[in-house]
């Protein structure tokens, strides 16, 4: 059996050489860009409806993760009893606030199962996200906000 081998092109090597970088390169711990990322996955699990991922992953506002989630579950279901589905996103934006904290802004839509949506559409919600090293990114607090204003960071 003769064994015969392909020249790669400079191109191809290129290409290699990105896709290995970003697999292997991976996003500072306290940036905006993970702190986006966070919120990404956090808006995700949201649309699951999974309280106890919620509750141990994404949310730290409550003393155990038991009052965490005995809390989210007070949500859902009186979400759910207005027909709830699933959150649209609109838009998110995050930024540092210092070392550990970091700022997101959404602007999102509550969709309901026959279609329709809850409350205002678009609504904005504001977050407060704080860092720990055990953690990670946490939900340390969330307002509403009025989705009329464009979402930036605060001063």
């Amino acid at each position: 059996m003769v064994k015969t081998f392909r020249t790669i092109s400079w191109r191809e090597t290129l290409v290699s050489a990105v896709i290995a970088a970003t697999l292997v390169t991976p996003v500072a711990a306290q940036s905006k860009e993970s702190a986006a990322a966070f919120m990404k996955s956090y808006t995700d699990t949201w649309n699951q409806h999974d309280t106890e991922a919620l509750a141990t992953e994404y949310w730290d506002t409550k003393p155990t993760v038991e009052e965490e989630k005995s809390q989210l579950d007070a949500m859902f279901d009186r979400l759910v009893s207005q027909g709830y589905d699933k959150s649209t996103i609109h838009e998110i934006q995050t930024c540092m606030t210092d070392d550990t904290t970091a700022w997101a802004g959404m602007k999102f839509t509550r969709n309901t199962t026959d279609g329709g949506v809850i409350g205002d559409d678009p609504q904005a919600s504001h977050y407060v996200l704080g860092w720990t090293d055990e953690k990670g990114w946490r939900v340390k607090s969330v307002k509403g906000a009025d989705a009329a204003n464009e979402l930036t960071c605060p001063e």
